[in-house]
């Protein structure tokens, strides 16, 4: 199993065995979906069957069970879905965020012409920047942002601790 871009080698998977694949890595079980009609037949269409997720002992250690992608079928993870959907969930609910894609995209067209060679790490900010605007209201600052490096450091805690094999 690949550590560095595992969707590399699923992809290949996908070529040579088709749309779903399955591998086990030391005892647990990874399917792997590789084509956008199976996952939204399989994740969409039959919800119920499918919604559970495997247990990751390494990220409940580090305080992530109660992460929205992290709960287990049942009133919680339903009532938490079904609030994200009534925030983000429809074309209507997303025009409220317009204005906000709007700011940020200027800034990182800005940035871009002041630092081309920077592109990863702009990026990276516009997006840091949107998610914690629109989740928090909060606006980031150019350079070291303290909420910006915190959920980076959060989402590498949460890869490394999900990782198959973790």
């Amino acid at each position: 199993m690949p550590h560095a871009k595992p969707w590399l080698t699923f992809t290949e998977w996908g070529k040579k065995y088709g749309d779903i694949s399955h591998i086990e890595v030391l005892g647990e079980h990874i399917i792997v979906l590789n084509s956008t009609k199976t996952a939204m037949e399989m994740l969409d269409k039959k919800s119920s069957m499918y919604s559970d997720c495997p247990v990751f002992p390494m990220a409940e250690l580090v305080g992530l069970k109660d992460v929205l992608t992290m709960l287990h079928y049942g009133d919680s993870l339903r009532s938490n879905r079904k609030n994200f959907h009534r925030f983000i969930g429809s074309r209507a609910a997303m025009k409220v965020f317009h204005p906000i894609e709007e700011i940020e995209t200027h800034r990182f067209l800005k940035r871009i012409l002041a630092e081309p060679g920077g592109l990863i790490e702009h990026v990276r900010r516009t997006a840091g920047a949107g998610i914690l605007r629109i989740s928090h209201g909060c606006e980031v600052q150019e350079k070291n942002d303290p909420f910006v490096d915190l959920a980076e450091r959060t989402l590498v805690i949460f890869s490394e601790s999900t990782a198959p094999g973790a």
